[in-house]
C-alpha cells in the first residue's frame, strides 16, 4: 500500500471514529493532511499549542515550567523559548536553580511534565514562552 492509500484508508478510520464521537456527545477528531510527522517541526507546532493552552489557564501570579528527568534524576526547568532544528532537534532554553540552562532534545526523547509554578519574585510579570522559528532555533534567547 502506497503512502496516498494509507492516507485514504486513515480518513476513513478517522471519518467512523468521528462518527461514533459524534453519538457521545464528544468534539470530533482533526483530520492532519500528510505529512512527515517525526520532524520537529511538527512536534514543536504540537508543543507551542499545548503550551500556549496551559498558559491561558494561569493567573497573573503563575508562570510555566517543566519537571525534566533525566538519568534518574528530576528537576525543574523555567522554559522561556523554545525553538526547533529538522529533522528532529527541539531547544529549550531557560533556568534550572537560577542558572542559565539549555536543553537539545530528539524528538523521540521528549518527556516532561508541565507544571505552573508561583513567581517568586512578585514585582515582575509572569514569564510567557517564546517560539523561535528555525534560523535562530539554535541561537540563545
Amino acid at each position: 500500500m502506497n503512502k496516498k492509500e494509507q492516507y485514504a484508508e486513515t480518513l476513513k478510520a478517522l471519518r467512523l471514529q468521528n462518527d461514533f464521537m459524534k453519538e457521545q456527545n464528544t468534539p470530533p477528531l482533526e483530520v492532519l493532511p500528510p505529512e512527515d510527522y517525526s520532524k520537529a517541526s511538527f512536534v514543536f507546532s504540537h508543543l507551542r499549542t499545548e503550551i500556549e493552552n496551559f498558559e491561558k489557564t494561569l493567573d497573573d501570579t503563575h508562570e510555566i515550567s517543566f519537571q525534566l528527568t533525566c538519568f534518574g534524576l528530576s528537576m525543574v526547568m523555567s522554559v522561556t523559548s523554545i525553538g526547533y532544528q529538522n529533522p528532529n532537534l527541539l531547544y529549550f532554553y531557560g533556568t534550572i536553580n537560577a542558572q542559565k540552562a539549555q536543553l537539545v532534545q530528539h524528538v523521540n526523547q521528549l518527556n516532561f511534565l508541565i507544571l505552573s509554578t508561583k513567581i517568586e519574585d512578585e514585582a515582575r510579570p509572569p514569564r510567557r514562552i517564546g517560539f523561535n522559528l528555525p534560523g535562530n532555533a539554535a541561537e540563545a534567547p
